[in-house]
């Protein structure tokens, strides 16, 4: 009975206990840093053993030279991967959702100002996505011939974002379709909200029920939009005949004309005059 208690009681403090799983989602390594274990929503996406783990590397005078970083340090939520001497290493933290996870590279050690050196993480799986969250590292899903997804740290030298980050991804089931779909983005997107390519709107609540809300406003609000090509073949005249009767009274606020073939008509100049005009009206 104690320890039911005992186990009622981290739950509620949203902590948990050695050996309990609170999420869905993992990515874990084995002791030399290659991945192991790769959850998503409680679904296995670790295919295979073949992945090199993390692997750096440096150019100089056109060659290539490449360091597996094959010890690592685990804490918490936290790991540092390294050359076998210890440096260079770099740290990293993920966070675990119920449907995704981050992963953001916090500090790295070692390797002077960066320049020329470039950091990769390859994981043996063709079903994940893999999108990032900032512009200091990039994200390649599989392809026909590479099955499997390679994250790349290619600007080591860049300064690291305002929250901390020096390049970070999340990790979601890429077979996912319609509202199952809807749902992880909508996780995605309340979670990392803070991350420099995610967009929050200037509101005080931003859950995941927030952000469905939101996007069908968003939706019912612009559904109607259209866009109008106006293209007349015999003169001017017929330009503005066409604005007059099609644009205007369809409440159109931006128009694009084309004169080109008008003869001796060179712009659209005073007909996108007149579209200002209307809209001052």
């Amino acid at each position: 009975m104690h320890i039911f208690f005992r186990s009622l009681y981290f739950i509620l403090m949203g902590l948990a206990l050695p050996g309990m799983v609170l999420s869905a989602s993992e990515l874990t390594f084995d002791g030399s840093g290659r991945p192991e274990k790769l959850v998503l929503g409680d679904k296995d996406f670790h295919e295979s053993d073949s992945s090199e783990g993390f692997v750096l590397r440096h150019s100089k005078d056109g060659e290539e030279t490449e360091i597996p970083l094959s010890k690592i340090i685990v804490s918490r939520n936290r790991f540092r991967v390294a050359a076998p001497e210890g440096k260079p290493n770099f740290t990293f933290q993920i966070d675990a959702y119920p449907h995704h996870l981050a992963l953001h590279l916090l500090d790295v050690q070692g390797i002077g100002t960066g320049l020329d050196y470039s950091l990769s993480l390859q994981l043996e799986s063709e079903e994940i996505a893999a999108y990032r969250l900032n512009d200091l590292m990039t994200a390649r899903g599989a392809v026909r011939r590479n099955k499997n997804t390679e994250l790349t740290w290619p600007t080591l030298w860049a300064r690291p974002r305002g929250d901390g980050s020096r390049g970070s991804v999340v990790l979601y089931d890429n077979r996912l379709t319609g509202s199952e779909l809807d749902a992880v983005l909508a996780e995605i997107w309340s979670a990392q909200a803070a991350a420099g390519h995610m967009v929050k709107p200037t509101v005080q609540s931003w859950t995941e029920t927030d952000v469905l809300v939101w996007v069908d406003r968003w939706v019912d609000k612009f559904r109607t939009i259209a866009v109008v090509s106006v293209d007349p073949d015999k003169s001017e005249a017929d330009l503005y005949e066409l604005t007059d009767k099609y644009v205007i009274p369809n409440r159109v606020r931006a128009l694009s004309g084309t004169t080109q073939k008008i003869p001796h008509c060179k712009s659209t100049t005073y007909s996108k005059k007149r579209i200002k005009s209307w809209k001052k009206s």
